[in-house]
């Protein structure tokens, strides 16, 4: 008996060991495991700091060819538009466009410098830097004031369903920038004259907000890859591409707070994305009977 107890004690933790070094090569951000002994435990803490060593290696690399990448064009466009600008003889119309392109790229350039740094702190953070009750309507309220200038802008209709929201606790601030992000897409990508909605609903102890819009969808190929650091479509109206970051910000804000993100075609048209979280009661620890 006490050799079956000893071989439990020393296999359990082994077998744990091995289920978490599997979730991290399969690419995934598992919790450290709860390991008994000293040893067993700095063995957890020297993977867990392994992982962190190669993922920050990983990131820097990825980040410097990505960055350079997705800089180039709007830096041949600034320069080529600075180029023509120099010509004599331009007409005041092309100049003006000229011009206007110019400050649209750098525009570009100036948001995809800030999500960058923004995505890189999100990746290295393993909890929110606050944990705070946050009145879920009041959030998106705000969010919504945001952006009903560039909806109404495109005679979009932009609806707020919340009033019976749930409140959530988290970092207030990360998850206005997630669910922005979110609702600056379905304003993108629905037509002139179109409606988005955004609505909660609660799934248990969860709370899910949804952000409905009535534009082309998800073209089939771009569904494994809408999470794709830089990964972009064409925006219906414009034809311009985002940063692509906007999504990978959104699915790390909605992991750290132990929640996810999901973006589907509905099938009356459009596309539906969705970020569902944890509701207060479910974060809150139970208070011990006395």
């Amino acid at each position: 008996m006490l050799g079956l107890v000893f071989s439990h004690w020393i296999t359990a933790p082994l077998r744990k060991l091995t289920r978490h070094a599997e979730a991290v090569a399969a690419g995934r951000r598992p919790q450290p495991p709860q390991l008994p002994g000293r040893h067993f435990r700095r063995l957890g803490e020297t993977i867990e700091e392994m992982r962190d060593a190669l993922e920050g290696r990983k990131q820097f690399e990825s980040y410097v060819q990505n960055l350079s990448h997705e800089m180039m064009s709007p830096v041949a466009a600034i320069r080529g538009a600075s180029e023509l600008l120099a010509a004599e003889n331009l007409p005041a119309e092309r100049r003006t466009r000229l011009l206007e392109n110019i400050q649209t790229e750098s525009a570009r350039l100036h948001q995809l410098g800030d999500q960058m740094l923004a995505l890189a702190s999100l990746e290295s953070r393993k909890h929110p830097t606050e944990q705070r009750p946050i009145h879920l309507h009041a959030l998106l309220a705000n969010i919504a004031a945001d952006h009903q200038s560039a909806a109404s802008a495109a005679g979009i209709t932009l609806t707020l369903e919340s009033a019976d929201a749930p409140e959530i606790i988290g970092d207030a601030g990360l998850l206005k920038m997630a669910i922005s992000n979110l609702v600056g897409n379905a304003v993108d990508f629905s037509p002139n004259g179109g409606h988005v909605l955004i609505r909660t609903r609660r799934d248990g102890t969860y709370a899910v907000i949804e952000i409905d819009d009535e534009g082309p969808g998800i073209p089939e190929f771009a569904r494994e890859r809408a999470f794709e650091r830089f990964f972009s479509l064409p925006r219906p109206r414009s034809g311009r591409k985002s940063s692509g970051l906007g999504l990978c910000l959104a699915r790390e804000t909605a992991g750290l707070h132990h929640g996810e993100v999901s973006l589907e075609n509905r099938p009356e048209g459009g596309a539906r994305a969705a970020i569902r979280l944890p509701t207060a009661c479910k974060r809150r620890a139970p208070v011990a009977k006395r």
